[in-house]
């Protein structure tokens, strides 16, 4: 055998190697990350709190509080009130309590207040 196809035929299998290791590795951080947002997704869906896994996702990645979006985005569900929960985010984003909020809201409902 010669010595350039011994080496070329090692180089070969480093590379896959490498690249086996890599995709192995950002397989892992996206099961993670889906196992991450998975209990809270399928709480919002049994609750028919409507949450996409994207949205659950991104959430984790902005740093909020998915549990905390999710739990206001099912009280005000099975309340009728009528809320996304894109703006439950926001309100997070920008230092609200989004629980007392809501319970507000709910409040603000039973009592047949005008909330336009």
């Amino acid at each position: 055998m010669n010595l350039n196809t011994l080496l070329e035929t090692d180089l070969g299998d480093i590379v896959l190697i490498v690249f086996s290791f890599v995709f192995g590795l950002i397989g892992i951080f996206i099961l993670a990350l889906v196992f991450s947002v998975f209990s809270l997704w399928f709480q919002a869906m049994v609750s028919g709190a409507k949450i996409s896994f994207g949205d659950l996702i991104g959430m984790k990645f902005r740093k909020v509080n998915g549990s905390m979006i999710v739990r206001a985005r099912i009280e005000a569900h099975k309340a009728g009130v009528p809320i996304t929960s894109t703006k439950l985010e926001s309100h997070y984003l920008a230092g609200g309590n989004v629980l007392n909020v809501v319970r507000a809201l709910i409040m603000a409902s039973k009592a047949k207040l005008n909330m336009d």
